[in-house]
């Protein structure tokens, strides 16, 4: 893309270019999304977080069918964590939705419990964060997802806003149950884990 500038000041890209900048974000790496997405208006990063949103909630749906230990702990708190998200994802944009992008807000947040909850994810931050480091981003997404629904879901992992600490622990927890294949392969790229 090398410096490319995807919207001219006071034009709006067309569908052409929304296309392509959805690919961009499900795709590329974090630093690529920064420039593609950099002269976006906030209402269009918005929805294209949006876009990415959804599709990542697919696949913690399929995470979550595919994988016993992680739908387990998702659903030790007495809600169906599959149902959750299916209701979550019909809602994405709407007035009241449970699980939404934020334009003011940073990092994941959430309040409440089961469909009462109140899940917000800021744009860039959803689009560009790493979770864990040795995470890819579309592992980095799901885990976020995961991580938040585990707090909706009758807070079956400690409560951790404001604690940095638990919070790491806490996307330990989720990668381990529900992504074992990238938890063993972070913690095989640890410094003094032994190669085999």
């Amino acid at each position: 893309m090398g410096g490319r500038v995807l919207k001219e000041s006071g034009s709006r890209p067309g569908e052409g270019e929304l296309m392509r900048l959805r690919e961009t974000a499900l795709l590329c790496e974090p630093s690529l999304i920064l420039e593609a997405v950099a002269t976006l208006a906030p209402g269009e990063l918005t929805e294209l977080a949006r876009v990415v949103l959804r599709e990542r909630i697919s696949d913690a749906i399929e995470v979550l069918r595919a994988c016993a230990p992680c739908r387990d702990l998702l659903s030790g708190g007495g809600y169906d964590p599959i149902e959750m998200l299916l209701a979550f994802r019909e809602r994405i944009g709407q007035r009241g939705a449970q699980m939404d992008i934020d334009e003011s807000g940073g990092g994941g947040s959430q309040r409440g419990q089961g469909f009462e909850t109140w899940i917000r994810f800021g744009p860039i931050n959803f689009l560009t964060g790493l979770s864990l480091d040795g995470m890819t981003l579309r592992e980095s997404q799901v885990q976020v997802i995961l991580h938040e629904l585990a707090h909706a879901a009758g807070d079956v992992i400690p409560p951790d806003g404001g604690n940095p600490p638990e919070s790491v622990r806490n996307q330990q927890r989720i990668t381990r149950a529900c992504l074992p294949e990238t938890y063993e392969r972070i913690r095989s790229q640890e410094p003094g884990a032994s190669s085999q």
